[in-house]
């Protein structure tokens, strides 16, 4: 499955949220939105609702410099099943792509769209739903 088009049924996989305070960030998401805090580390939260995810991330990883969404940004992370695809269709529409980043659970690029703003684009890898929630449990054995 490519990135959903503009249709019945379209979900976006999960929102990325870069904040400096997660306790605020969760309690925002749980009583404001009526999700569920299912995981937490100590510069990452996963919160979980009834259509979709929210990763925030108090310390992330991507640096600030040009090309990364500024830091406080909501950014739409995007499932694709064949992203070298997905990301010429984006490209041709105007999207200027950036680089390709590998994750533990997969691959993921961020996408600038035409007059502002920015989406994310990510192929998971067979089991990344496992490794996001044992990450989420703190179950994760990577050393540190």
């Amino acid at each position: 499955m490519a990135i959903p088009r503009h249709t019945a049924g379209v979900r976006i996989r999960w929102l990325a949220v870069q904040t400096e305070d997660l306790d605020a960030t969760s309690r925002f998401f749980a009583e404001g939105v009526g999700m569920t805090e299912d995981g937490r580390l100590p510069s990452w939260i996963h919160l979980t609702g009834e259509d979709f995810e929210v990763e925030a991330f108090a310390n992330p990883r991507t640096p600030e410099r040009p090309g990364n969404p500024p830091r406080g940004a909501i950014v739409a992370v995007f499932e694709s099943d064949d992203l070298e695809a997905d990301l010429a269709r984006l490209a041709a529409a105007g999207g200027i792509v950036d680089r390709t980043v590998t994750e533990d659970w997969g691959r993921c690029t961020f996408v600038h769209v035409p007059g502002g703003g920015f989406i994310q684009v990510a192929q998971l890898l067979p089991g990344a739903d496992d490794f996001r929630r044992d990450y989420a449990s703190g179950e994760d054995d990577r050393p540190s």
